[in-house]
This record gives C-alpha cells, structure tokens and sequence, in this order.
C-alpha cells in the first residue's frame, strides 16, 4: 500500500504516486475551499446583516433621517478592519507573503514557508468578510501551495516534484472554490510566468 503513495526507501515521487497524491490533494482542496466558501458567507452575514441591525437597534445608528445614519457603517466597518489587519500583518513574527514570495518560491525552491498558514487564512477571511478589496484568489493560491509544500517537505522531494505538488495544491484550490478544476490549473500555472505555462510537468497532476 505504501508504494501507491510512498517508499521511504525511495521517496521521489513515481508517476502513479504523484497522480494518487494530486487525486487525495484534489479532494482535500475540495472540501477546504467548500467550508472555506461557507465560512465567509457565515462572516459576510454576520459582519453586514446581523452586526448593523444590532446597532440600530441599540441606538449606536439611525435612521436615514437621523443625525447618524446606518450607512455611515458602510465605511466605519471596513476602516476599523483594515486598520486591525494591518496592524495585525505588520507585528507577527513571520511576514504575511505576498504573490512575489509565492512566485520566487515555485521557481527557485520549489517549496513556500508554511508557517503563515494560520495568519493568511484568519486576516484574508477578516478581509473578504468586512468588504475590503481582498478577493479569495492570492490566499487560496498561498494557503493551498503551503499545504501542498508542507507536503513536499514531509515526503522528501526533490524540487522538480516539490513545485509540482505546490501547482497541483494550488490549482486544485482555485479549481475547487469557483468550480472550474481546468481553468484553475491554467490559471495558477501561468501565474509565476510572463510568457503563458512554462512547468509542464506539472500541467496533468494539476
């Protein structure tokens, strides 16, 4: 059973061993993306539906034709998360990456520092939740090659199959929480090149 996935004895990943694992991957990424997705919908809810109507009615907000009306929680909202998350990013220990970091990573160790999983996914719910201008794509693609680097570390690859495991995470992410699997693989194997798919290799796990 061990050989399907894994031989310590050899740990590079063989053809069939890197498509179970893209399969197991695929679907790990499905369920995170889809408790992800709900996630966020829970939080959009609560921070734009139930939050407001409490404040109005505790008086806090107004009517329209009061002295403070209940729009002015439009940008009162999103400026105290914003300036909590910023807060937040900048005195972790570990700097939250950014899609450069992700992008030097893939090409040049393959692996991305899974440290920030935590941080990325809390401070980018926080964000999508509170109207921000954060779309899901970048933590997904972050959060995702973390755990398909985190993979790759535990298993001892090489960087060839290292950054095909962080692709196929990633992809499968992508794939997964807008319901288009093909179009997000392309979509996260063009992102670390200029000139379209360069990573071949990494086109069918994906």
């Amino acid at each position: 059973m061990h050989t399907l996935f894994y031989n310590p004895w050899d740990p590079e990943f063989s053809s069939l061993q890197q498509f179970n694992w893209a399969v197991l991957i695929g679907i790990f990424m499905g369920c995170y993306t889809a408790y992800w997705g709900m996630l966020v919908e829970f939080s959009v809810e609560f921070v734009w539906k139930e939050v407001p109507e409490q404040l109005l009615e505790w008086g806090v907000f107004t009517e329209l034709d009061g002295a403070f009306p209940l729009w002015n929680y439009m940008w009162i909202c999103p400026a105290i998360f914003g300036g909590i998350l910023s807060y937040i990013s900048v005195v972790v220990p570990v700097p939250i990456p950014g899609q450069n970091e992700w992008i030097d990573a893939v090409h040049r160790i393959g692996v991305f520092d899974h440290r920030t999983f935590f941080n990325v996914f809390l401070i980018s719910t926080g964000g999508m939740a509170s109207g921000l201008s954060l779309g899901p794509e970048l933590p997904l693609v972050l959060t995702a090659g973390m755990v398909g680097s985190y993979l790759a570390l535990l298993t001892r690859q090489s960087i060839l199959s290292a950054r095909v495991m962080n692709l196929t995470a990633a992809g499968a992410a992508i794939g997964g929480f807008f319901g288009f699997p093909m179009a997000g693989a392309l979509f996260v194997l063009e992102i670390p090149h200029q000139m379209g798919l360069q990573y071949f290799e990494a086109l069918s796990p994906a």
